[in-house]
């Protein structure tokens, strides 16, 4: 369904359904997000993700009162490293490491390396938390009872 721009933005669960994955981010058909999940990977999932949201609501209410482009831009990345850090924890480690790499300004070479390694570990990432949110839906889709107590 789409939004017309005369109507109020309703909030938005951090935990999304399948109809909330954006088409461009659904980069496999609806056969192969029918993917097979387990009674015991829905409850897991769903724990991961009740702590993602409890961790996270800080950074979720900033994004939602972000005054200018420049702040929501800033508190989104902290959302965006705010849930890696539960459900992607291996890329979270790694845009961690990469944002806290030493090297020197004033070498092109150095600078651009290190802006490579950054945006390629941001990418990863973020492809990383839309994968799990994915299987996050799929497993409310199958399983809504472990998904119940949730914020919605």
């Amino acid at each position: 369904s789409k939004k017309r721009a005369n109507e109020p933005a309703k909030a938005k669960s951090m935990i999304l359904t399948k109809d909330d994955i954006p088409d461009d981010q659904q980069e496999v058909d609806d056969d192969a997000l029918d993917i097979r999940i387990t009674d015991e990977e829905a409850r897991d999932i769903a724990k991961k993700f009740a702590t993602m949201l409890d961790q996270c609501k800080h950074a979720e209410q900033l994004v939602r009162n972000c005054k200018d482009e420049a702040e929501c831009s800033q508190y989104a990345a902290a959302l965006s490293m705010c849930l890696a850090k539960v459900v992607c924890p291996v890329q979270h480690d790694s845009v961690a490491e990469a944002l806290n790499a030493n090297y020197n300004e004033n070498n092109e070479k150095e600078t651009e390396a290190y802006n490579a390694t950054f945006e390629k570990a941001l990418e990863n990432m973020s492809v990383c938390v839309v994968g799990k949110s994915q299987v996050a839906a799929v497993a409310r889709e199958k399983y809504p009872n472990y998904f119940s107590e949730l914020k919605k």
